[in-house]
């Protein structure tokens, strides 16, 4: 059986994962629109 420690440090692990791809995310979000607008469209 797990403690608890080790239960809430991966899922911690697992939110500080989720948290990095959504900033990878929005930022190539920025980044499309940026060029989106440089081009005028």
């Amino acid at each position: 059986m797990k403690n608890h420690y080790t239960t809430t440090r991966e899922s911690s692990i697992k939110t500080a994962q989720n948290e990095h791809k959504k900033q990878i995310y929005n930022s190539h979000n920025i980044k499309w629109l940026q060029a989106s607008l440089a081009e005028g469209a």
